[in-house]
């Protein structure tokens, strides 16, 4: 019999009963016709019910029907019980959903790579004694000269700057990059055209896609429309991708502007140290190699600075998840977070082994006529396996809605001055992790139960008072552990409010009430009155 009738039967069920019995009757039938008596031609083909079961097993696949039939039995279990099922399914959505909430910010901050063109290839370039930056005369010898390097990009921080079109002003977050920075990037425009190299110094701008259909409502017209951006005439020479927010998890310009967005000064003298640089590798090209050759490159460029220094000084990263401050200064804040949502989860499944105990002793009845019946332990453990995975995955199911408003949430706080922006919500990687942590729970707290359900069941009867005790020590040690974990929680929970209460009481060295802050919006520079 071929794979997918074995698959198909699966499903048949009742009617492949059915058709057993059929085929089995008329085994018997054409046996009664050649003369045999019909009680002798079925006590020939066996007891019934076992070769009803042999050949089933023959025509399915035996551990997916079995599943099968463990979850329709754990459904109707679980629905015998619906207080016990709302309350299991909501204390695991809160924990599993607190987990994957927390998981899909710090996917995003600290683990994705960049929605760039081959993300591997990428290398930061940083100085050490700048703060990792370099001054415009460094980016073009080191570009220049690279060996090591396809390409070498450069880009400055991102800074809100008022935005002029036809005599409107906002503001809008904007940053100077290179004219190599989107062919580097291997990014596109879906209006217009992205930078090419010889707009390194020219007045045009690459505006964002969020930015085009909030700003010039979505037209095709805002292509080759003049702007003013921080006093400077520009013009808009394409619109990128929707979703391409740069090089900076975290960040979203509104604006990239060629580098004729700072003053002449800036790009010509040594002093300004502004860029942050990006490469990409040659093919078969290493860390190592490009460290090696943009130090010498960087050595030849600073004829005044010790060559010691100057290589000490440098330091050449992988670049796939991008360069973050976000990464740098919430990456333990985040894990912290984790770790505590990971303790509130620990609870939530002690909570559900100490119900399942108490469900598991209250089944000693079922699960001894399971056994008697011919079942294993390890079939009826299974089973038992079977109801609180179905609980996990139903909890797993409603954590997913809370870690889509949670991730959310958690980015609308006011952690920045600037707004965060990162591909949090609903994707295929917090799914695979919410799935993941919801075998593990089910696992945690269903295992224990089960075995001790199993043994429970096999000594009912003979070694009841001995199976009562141990029920009860098991159950002892699970609320120790519930209760460690809850002091954990609770020290935890302490420690931030009156870290909350020290930040509000803070002595700033001046009287803060009745005081304003007030924020001027305008061009560069002021007309004489």
């Amino acid at each position: 019999m071929s794979l997918w009738s074995r698959l198909v039967n699966v499903v048949r069920g009742d009617r492949l009963i059915g058709d057993i019995d059929e085929e089995l009757e008329s085994h018997v039938a054409e046996a009664v016709a050649h003369g045999r008596d019909p009680e002798e031609a079925r006590r020939a083909f066996g007891a019934p019910l076992r070769q009803r079961e042999a050949s089933r097993d023959i025509r399915r696949i035996v551990w997916l029907g079995d599943l099968l039939m463990d979850i329709r039995y754990g459904v109707r279990m679980l629905r015998r019980q619906p207080g016990f099922l709302a309350a299991a399914v909501l204390s695991l959505g809160l924990g599993i959903g607190a987990n994957a909430a927390i998981f899909s910010v710090i996917d995003a901050a600290l683990l994705r790579s960049l929605p760039v063109s081959h993300p591997e290839q990428l290398v930061l370039v940083r100085d050490s004694a700048t703060g990792g930056n370099f001054s415009y005369l460094d980016y073009l010898a080191l570009r220049q000269g690279t060996r090591t390097l396809s390409d070498l990009m450069a880009a400055s921080f991102m800074v809100r700057v008022p935005v002029g079109v036809g005599g409107d002003i906002d503001q809008a977050f904007a940053k100077a990059v290179s004219g190599n920075y989107f062919t580097g990037l291997g990014v596109g425009s879906v209006l217009g055209r992205a930078f090419a190299s010889t707009d390194e110094v020219e007045p045009v701008a690459v505006i964002s896609h969020d930015y085009w259909r909030r700003r010039f409502n979505a037209s095709a017209a805002a292509v080759g429309q003049p702007v003013t951006i921080d006093g400077v005439p520009f013009t808009v020479i394409g619109v990128t991708p929707a979703g391409f927010s740069g090089e900076a998890p975290g960040e979203s310009p509104d604006v990239w502007t060629s580098m004729a967005l700072r003053t002449r000064e800036m790009r010509e003298e040594r002093g300004y140290s502004w860029l942050y640089l990006m490469g990409r590798l040659k093919p078969g090209g290493s860390i190592g190699q490009a460290h090696a050759d943009l130090a010498s490159l960087l050595v030849q460029s600073r004829p005044t600075s010790p060559a010691a220094e100057t290589l000490s000084r440098l330091n050449v990263a992988p670049g796939a998840r991008g360069l973050s401050a976000l990464r740098d200064r919430f990456a333990d804040p985040l894990q912290v977070l984790m770790a505590l949502a990971a303790t509130v989860l620990l609870v939530a499944c002690t909570n559900l082994a100490g119900l399942l105990l108490t469900r598991g002793t209250a089944r000693r009845w079922e699960m001894a006529m399971r056994l008697a019946l011919g079942a294993t332990r390890g079939r009826v453990i299974r089973q038992l396996l079977t109801e609180s995975l179905l609980l996990a995955a139903a909890g797993g199911a409603l954590g997913v809605a809370f870690a889509v408003w949670g991730s959310a949430a958690l980015l609308r706080l006011p952690l920045s001055d600037r707004p965060m922006t990162l591909g949090v919500g609903l994707n295929l990687r917090m799914l695979a992790f919410t799935g993941a942590i919801s075998i593990v729970a089910g696992i945690l707290f269903g295992l224990a139960p089960a075995w001790r359900a199993a043994q429970s069941g096999a000594t009912h009867g003979s070694s009841r008072v001995v199976g009562h005790d141990r029920v009860w020590g098991l159950r002892g040690a699970l609320i120790a552990v519930q209760v460690a974990l809850s002091l954990v929680l609770l020290a935890g929970s302490v420690m931030f409010v009156r870290t909350l209460k020290n930040l509000e009481t803070q002595d700033l060295g001046f009287r803060a009430d009745h005081d304003l802050l007030v924020q001027l919006v305008a061009e560069r520079g002021y007309r004489p009155v």
